[in-house]
């Protein structure tokens, strides 16, 4: 046994007696109790502090009042204003949040990294609107011309943005700049809606293969959009919407099963809910049989519940067989 096990630096006494215990039954040598000893009573820097969490919604409220007064001050006179002096004080906003957002990024705290996220994603929508302002005002083009001016425009910023930063407010900026390309390119109508569908669905796969992180945000995403873009052609009068809709929700409880993520199991069963009453008002209407329709729906819902729940125990039981413990 060591002499230096008994010396008083090893501050904690527990870890001294472990490595006596250590050493007695032979599972260490007595140099590497040594080495393990010294180790530990090393001089340790202090941690870095990270920023409080009232630092930082102080930032964001200061942050919002200053939006708020610059929204008052050109509010009341935007209509008085020259289509440069508004195209300059948009681009003005935009490049403050994007130069503060590299700023702040040169920190690794987590609260500057969330502050980075928003500031850029403010940037990302005021790019949008000033291209807007561009097309509309100073080019005078009228249409979907300044929409989709808008729509690329975001996409472009939210791209780089996204790929210098892999947070959740860039990815959605990414989506909606996508969808607003999208909706000015085709205009309203049917294949609209089947391509926000369809932005949707691809969405949903690239956060299934991992490549949109972070994954849950690609998750709700592409769920909101896949199940509002069947909605969107029902009220249109499109019987197809109900139909795409419930296979849609279908679809994210059944995937949600396959990649274990309860943020589709959500989506998915409010979606089999709201989806399911749609088509049997459809089909039944105000008829007697509407009341038998609801009732075989639910049981009918109950006992896939029931099954999916006996299926899963067995395996859950033959791992718990299995395990070495």
């Amino acid at each position: 046994m060591p002499a230096d096990l008994d010396d008083p630096s090893v501050v904690d006494p527990a870890l001294r007696e472990e490595l006596r215990r250590w050493v007695a039954a032979s599972l260490i040598s007595p140099a590497e109790a040594d080495a393990i000893r010294a180790f530990e009573a090393r001089p340790r820097e202090p941690e870095p502090r990270g920023v409080p969490m009232i630092t930082e919604a102080l930032a964001y409220v200061g942050a919002a009042l200053a939006a708020a007064a610059a929204a008052v001050l050109l509010g009341d006179r935007w209509s008085e204003l020259t289509p440069g002096v508004r195209v300059a004080a948009i681009a003005t906003g935009a490049l403050v949040a994007l130069a503060a957002g590299a700023l702040v990024r040169r920190s690794s705290d987590p609260a500057m990294v969330r502050l980075t996220s928003v500031l850029w994603a403010i940037a990302t929508g005021l790019f949008g609107w000033l291209a807007w302002l561009v097309a509309f005002d100073l080019l005078e083009r009228r249409g979907s011309v300044p929409a989709l001016a808008c729509g690329i425009a975001i996409t472009v910023l939210g791209a780089a943005l996204y790929a210098a930063l892999r947070q959740a407010l860039q990815q959605i900026a990414l989506l909606a700049g996508i969808l607003t390309t999208v909706g000015a390119s085709l205009g309203d109508g049917t294949d609209t809606m089947l391509a926000f569908w369809a932005v949707g669905l691809a969405w949903l796969v690239l956060g299934a293969v991992r490549r949109l992180p972070p994954d849950r945000a690609a998750f709700i995403g592409g769920s909101v959009v896949v199940l509002w873009a069947p909605m969107a052609l029902t009220d249109g009068g499109q019987g197809v919407g109900m139909w795409l809709g419930l296979a849609t929700a279908v679809a994210l409880i059944v995937a949600s099963l396959a990649l274990h993520e309860t943020v589709l199991l959500g989506f998915g069963t409010v979606g089999v809910f709201g989806y399911l009453i749609r088509v049997l008002v459809r089909l039944f209407g105000d008829t007697a049989a509407m009341p038998v329709a609801l009732l075989v729906a639910g049981a009918i819902v109950i006992a896939v519940a029931v099954w999916l729940a006996r299926r899963s125990t067995p395996d859950v039981s033959r791992s718990a067989r299995r395990s070495p413990s």
